[in-house]
């Protein structure tokens, strides 16, 4: 699988290693059993690091066509780009290029999707959503693997 995991009641974060057409359903998957399961709409946070490659071109445009099953299940989407240099870049660029085609298909859920810099942004944003004060829930994310 191209990523690893941390759940907390009704956050998903979900760090990427690689993205691939599989991954994309699997993390859909994962997706509906925790909002079934919490019986509420989740908050995403897809953290992108300088080792994360980006998407090929089909994997990009399933993203985009997928998006409206995870926006079915989310609250928020927080996409977060943990890379520098001309990684951040690209990896910003990508987001928001895929941000623009789902505003184009006139998905209307795309507006709740942010790109921001770092995982802190992204826990002061949701703020009182939180299930867990931001400091543990960061903390909880670092020991799961998401620095």
């Amino acid at each position: 699988m191209g990523f690893s995991t941390y759940t907390e009641r009704h956050v998903l974060a979900v760090r990427w290693h690689t993205i691939e057409h599989a991954d994309i359903a699997a993390l859909i998957e994962r997706a509906r059993a925790q909002h079934r399961r919490e019986g509420r709409k989740l908050l995403y946070l897809g953290v992108q690091y300088d080792d994360t490659p980006l998407p090929s071109g089909a994997v990009t445009k399933q993203i985009v066509d997928r998006s409206a099953d995870m926006f079915g299940f989310c609250e928020s989407i927080y996409l977060v780009v943990s890379a520098t240099g001309l990684a951040a870049s690209l990896h910003r660029t990508a987001l928001r290029t895929m941000t623009t085609m789902a505003r184009l298909a006139r998905l209307p859920d795309a507006d709740r999707a942010m790109v921001l810099d770092s995982i802190d942004e992204a826990l002061s944003h949701a703020g009182a959503a939180l299930p867990l004060p931001a400091a543990r829930m960061r903390a909880a994310m670092t020991a799961a693997g998401i620095p």
